[in-house]
């Protein structure tokens, strides 16, 4: 049978809200319509179903170094008249969006990522302010290839003041997953996709090679592409194999004529 149930629900407030929240929601007494899932495994629940299945309407739970979020009533379009027209549509979703996002990234410090063939590389950059913490507690990068890869630790190697470096050789897996955790702050890469075609990458240098044999050949480069047709013809051979192929044909058509009527251009001289 469907999972999308139709027909209006009460709404259920849990304790589960001040998980992700400062304080108290006046959420609306029912929903229009709602999806029938199921509670995941260390998921915790805003709001439920006040009918014989009790399903979770808001759940949320932490995936990784991420967080993920459900909503199983309809926010916009059809089946969300009450939930459009409620007053606290605006702090729930601004305060959900607002977990989801996460803490934002201390100042300070930086987590970078390249991708280059079969092999990434992660280069992690802090400021001299964060050198008592990196001494108290040395940031460990984790990686999980693949949608079901477990967590790998990989070893930095300081390359200078401030800066840590690791490389990691990629395997048959479409995508790799990064965190890197210095003490109480975290910072995620990726998902990072390893399986792109070299001849589909970007590379800077491949533009200045087209750009340096443009200009040593006359060219010019042009951002606009409708300029190219009102733009100035250069001088250049043309071909003249139209015009020789028509003289050629008049050419064999007047020896044709010739000899068929004897004709011979000016007098013969007589004979000694």
């Amino acid at each position: 049978r469907s999972a999308f149930s139709e027909e209006p629900v009460a709404l259920g407030a849990t304790p589960g809200w001040f998980e992700i929240a400062s304080g108290p929601l006046d959420w609306p007494a029912t929903v229009d319509a709602y999806n029938l899932v199921y509670l995941r495994p260390g998921a915790a629940q805003g709001a439920v179903a006040r009918d014989e299945y009790g399903s979770p309407l808001v759940a949320f739970w932490q995936r990784g170094a991420g967080r993920a979020a459900s909503v199983a009533f309809p926010l916009g379009g059809r089946s969300s008249e009450t939930i459009r027209g409620w007053d606290g549509y605006a702090a729930f979703a601004g305060t959900l969006g607002r977990w989801l996002v996460g803490p934002g990234l201390p100042a300070g410090i930086g987590l970078r990522s390249t991708v280059d063939g079969s092999r990434v590389r992660f280069d992690l950059h802090y400021e001299a302010d964060w050198n008592e913490r990196i001494a108290a507690s040395a940031p460990r990068l984790a990686i999980s290839q693949g949608s079901g890869g477990a967590a790998e630790e990989i070893a930095w190697e300081q390359l200078a003041p401030g800066h840590f470096s690791a490389g990691v050789d990629v395997g048959s897996s479409d995508f790799l997953r990064a965190a890197v955790s210095v003490g109480e702050s975290v910072l995620s890469a990726g998902p990072l996709d390893v399986t792109v075609d070299p001849e589909s990458t970007f590379d800077p240098r491949r533009r200045d090679q087209v750009r340096r044999a443009a200009l040593s050949s006359g060219g010019e480069e042009r951002e606009n592409l409708s300029d190219i047709w009102s733009a100035p013809r250069p001088a250049a051979w043309r071909d003249l194999g139209r015009w020789l192929l028509p003289l050629l044909l008049a050419c064999l058509l007047l020896e044709a004529l010739q000899t068929q009527t004897g004709w011979k251009r000016g007098r013969q001289r007589p004979a000694a």
